[in-house]
């Protein structure tokens, strides 16, 4: 995940077209987002670190895996199916960043078609990412943002879903908003939100669960879990650590007021 700083816009276009009091209303709903996630980098650095999880062999294969803040992959792991989809990129190099794990990457080549017979036109920005990439990413994020900031954007090596080959970042064909906020205003987002589950893929970190994942509202980023468990997800609205049970009772959304 490469991600923006996360913060409260409103395009002046959206303003102007609103009545006064409906955008005050916009405003104050956008401030309580930042108020949670805020709330969220508070309470995230209160964890014990004894409350990671390190992986064991059993369970790294499983397509439903949950990886995230406290459940760990092993340093050396690298999924030995990985394959290229046969799906468009917003670059063309035959690298790392372009694999998925086969399933992922089969089911990825249906939802691109599913997307582009709706109308909406979809890429990848990034699929696999290795133990050395993602530290690579993770530091250069830590020294622009610093440590707590860097880490509600990004995930420390071995902490990464892009690592277990069934995650990755989409966004319209022209690349535009490529792993950025403004991407949630785009038709190709809400498709996303409504239709990833019917081809095995959920939006790993929704909006209003920032509390629960750790991370801010990623609609460009989908993990597959393959059909079953999307559906139930979707249909519950709830995420992985909600369906696992493994959110910690001093991760609460924060009180009104």
């Amino acid at each position: 995940m490469e991600h923006p700083r996360y913060e409260v816009t409103v395009t002046e276009t959206q303003m102007n077209a609103l009545h006064p009091r409906q955008a005050i209303d916009v405003v104050a709903m956008q401030l309580d987002d930042l108020k949670s996630f805020q709330h969220t980098m508070l309470k995230m650095h209160q964890i014990p670190s004894e409350l990671n999880v390190k992986m064991d062999k059993a369970r790294i294969g499983s397509i439903g895996i949950l990886v995230n803040k406290f459940h760990e992959l092993p340093l050396d792991y690298r999924p030995d199916d990985l394959v290229y989809p046969n799906a468009p990129f917003i670059f063309d190099e035959r690298v790392d960043k372009r694999k998925l794990r086969k399933e992922a990457a089969r089911a990825l080549e249906q939802l691109i078609a599913g997307a582009r017979q709706d109308g909406n036109y979809l890429a990848g920005v990034s699929a696999y990412r290795s133990h050395a990439a993602q530290t690579a990413i993770y530091h250069s994020n830590v020294r622009r943002y610093g440590k707590k900031n860097a880490e509600l954007y990004c995930a420390e090596p071995g902490h990464s879903e892009h690592k277990t080959g069934l995650a990755v970042d989409l966004t319209r064909s022209d690349g535009r908003c490529a792993a950025e906020a403004c991407f949630a205003d785009m038709k190709e987002a809400k498709w996303l939100q409504n239709h990833a589950h019917e081809y095995g893929y959920i939006v790993r970190y929704p909006k209003g669960k920032e509390h629960i994942t750790g991370y801010q509202y990623e609609p460009w980023h989908i993990r597959y879990v393959g059909k079953k468990l999307s559906a139930l997800l979707t249909a519950q609205r709830i995420t992985l650590e909600e369906y696992y049970d493994s959110s910690y009772p001093y991760w609460s959304a924060p009180e009104n007021g």
